[in-house]
């Protein structure tokens, strides 16, 4: 349960990679072509950054991403010399929504207002409904007693 309220790492939906043989470039001039090419397709919402993760473990070389996030999606790219050759990577990945616990409070006391009011409105419908009749009941009654009696 304590999970649902920890900030999760992207969920990857897509990977792809190539090793172009015998090509070579900056990763700084790669990734100005990509931003300046989406800047001129005017994305609503899309924001352009650089993050960095680990080659491998802790204590290794950090690499340099473009990331591509709108909303909860998020689309990081990676240029880099591999050997002779260049390496070209894309992950396509959906951030989890993670609910900060004020925000589960806020939602369970406006939820309970419209608990708390259904039961009343309903018994105060039924309750004056039902009041009616028996007072109508007794009285009929009642009468037959005396009648009677």
């Amino acid at each position: 349960m304590m999970e649902f309220f920890r900030s999760k790492r992207a969920d990857v939906l897509s990977h792809w990679y190539s090793l172009v043989p015998n090509f070579g470039t900056s990763a700084k001039e790669f990734y100005e072509t990509i931003e300046r090419a989406l800047q001129e397709r005017k994305v609503p919402g899309l924001e352009i950054s650089r993050v960095e993760f680990s080659e491998g473990g802790i204590l290794s070389d950090k690499r340099e991403y473009l990331r591509m996030s709108r909303e909860r999606l998020v689309f990081d790219v990676c240029g880099a010399p591999f050997g002779t050759s260049y390496f070209f990577s894309c992950r396509f990945a959906e951030i989890p929504a993670v609910i900060q616990l004020w925000q589960l409070l806020l939602l369970l006391r406006k939820s309970s207002r419209n608990l708390l009011a259904y039961p009343m409105t309903f018994h105060f419908c039924v309750g004056s409904c039902s009041h009616s009749f028996r007072k109508r009941n007794t009285k009929n009654v009642r009468t037959r007693w005396r009648i009677h009696g």
